[in-house]
């Protein structure tokens, strides 16, 4: 059987197309479908990133700077690891990502809009997963700026086969975000947004952080302390509201008395070979130090 392939919906997540188009295929199971791109892949997760599953369904569009930019959330991804968009010489099956879901407090599962729901089985008779709508920490809908929502059940995985219509109970990711989680997401949307349009600006912002933050030293150890110093500066200055959102270990549910140094994984203490620090850790820094930043 001859590999079928169809055009993306708009924003549509890769691992949502590539659900859809087994669906329309008439092969047997899904799995017999990614086979037939050169694809074997159980874990379709809404924050996995880097897999040759990504690197492979890119490159079935016509556009691979577009269908990165538009089909996946790798873009501010550079802010961590370097260049990606206009260099071809990169596989993104070549990176791993640092184990961090339980870093995190925000959800990290499939999201969906109510609105986005309605109008696309108006208009094409399905739903499917939007890219916006799976930004990390990002609770409103890029396109009606109505409350994102989760699965009651969470929707782990699209290799279940599951499309947002077949969710039967939707909750608010937020109920009630607070000014400064809604100036975060705001925040976090521009610098995705410059990864995409700006992405010199982004790739330097790395050392931009290191020399504000004063961190150079001769020693691993002198640049450790100096970034302790600045973390505790980090925790006192930014509200308990927006780093217990973003990090478990400030939630007040978690109450964990030792917390992760976040200007030391950020900046100073990289273990690369177990993978990419997520992009969360910088864009908190540039987050805190936007004036500085003149951002």
């Amino acid at each position: 059987m001859r590999n079928f392939v169809i055009d993306p919906f708009p924003n549509e997540h890769v691992f949502s197309w590539l659900l859809r188009m087994y669906n329309l295929s008439g092969y047997g199971t899904f799995l017999d479908y990614q086979k037939s791109l050169g694809i074997n892949d159980r874990f379709l997760h809404a924050n996995k990133v880097f897999s040759i599953t990504t690197e492979t369904l890119v490159n079935l569009m016509d556009d691979r700077e577009d269908a990165i930019k538009s089909h996946t959330t790798v873009p501010l991804w550079q802010l961590s690891i370097g260049p990606i968009l206009n260099n071809n010489k990169i596989s993104l099956g070549s990176f791993n990502h640092i184990s961090e879901e339980l870093t995190f407090s925000f959800d990290t599962y499939w999201h969906s809009c109510d609105e986005c729901r309605t109008e696309d089985l108006d208009k094409y008779g399905t739903t499917y997963w939007h890219t916006p709508h799976q930004l990390p920490s990002i609770f409103t809908c890029y396109k009606h700026l109505c409350s994102l929502e989760k699965s009651l059940s969470p929707v782990r995985n699209l290799f279940e086969e599951i499309f947002p219509h077949d969710v039967n109970q939707w909750l608010p990711l937020l109920s009630a975000p607070n000014d400064i989680q809604t100036d975060w997401q705001s925040f976090y949307l521009y610098l995705n947004e410059l990864s995409k349009v700006q992405v010199e600006s982004i790739l330097k912002l790395k050392t931009r952080l290191f020399d504000i933050l004063e961190l150079e030293s001769k020693s691993q150890e002198e640049r450790l302390k100096k970034a302790r110093a600045q973390s505790l500066r980090l925790e006192s200055e930014l509200p308990d509201s927006l780093l217990g959102y973003l990090f478990r270990d400030y939630h007040p549910k978690t109450k964990r008395t030792k917390k992760i140094d976040i200007v030391s994984a950020s900046l100073v203490n990289l273990a690369r070979d177990n993978g990419e620090r997520h992009p969360i850790f910088l864009s908190v820094l540039a987050y805190w130090q936007r004036a500085a930043l003149n951002f």
